[in-house]
């Protein structure tokens, strides 16, 4: 009786074994803001997804990392970039892969910025203001 239970452990515990696998992570951070230490922005890209992860503005004691994916990222780069070549002022509504942004384009002491609040499944997120040198910093441009 004794063999058959260490027998009976030996085959049931060989699976467990056997379930262990490696996967190789293709993750590429295309680019990544962070002046003097401090994350502001990140741009990943796995796949044909791009994931941007930014620090939460409306928090200013604790360290809040809000992230979203969209597939185009030269589009929301183009859009931003564009609005601050016009030099505009104001906030315009977008739609990017389901997800609705507010972009706020700003001045502030002549240099032109832009921050966007994000609205995706209940979760609400304000980027810092990113400049135009910034911008190609995050984007990798």
């Amino acid at each position: 009786m004794r063999k058959y239970t260490v027998v009976l452990l030996m085959l049931l515990s060989m699976p467990l074994f056997a379930q262990l696998e490696v996967i190789e992570d293709t993750k590429e951070v295309i680019g990544e803001v962070a002046p003097m230490g401090s994350m502001m922005g990140e741009l990943v890209k796995d796949g044909d997804i791009y994931t941007l992860m930014y620090k939460d503005a409306s928090y200013t004691k604790i360290m809040e990392i809000k992230s979203f994916s969209f597939k185009s990222a030269d589009d929301f780069y183009n859009f931003m970039m564009d609005g601050m070549k016009e030099k505009r002022k104001d906030e315009q509504d977008i739609t990017l892969d389901g997800i609705n942004f507010k972009i706020d384009f700003t001045r502030m002491m002549g240099v032109g910025s832009v921050r966007f609040y994000h609205h995706d499944r209940g979760v609400v997120g304000v980027s810092p203001y990113f400049t135009k040198k910034q911008l190609k910093k995050l984007f990798g441009k």
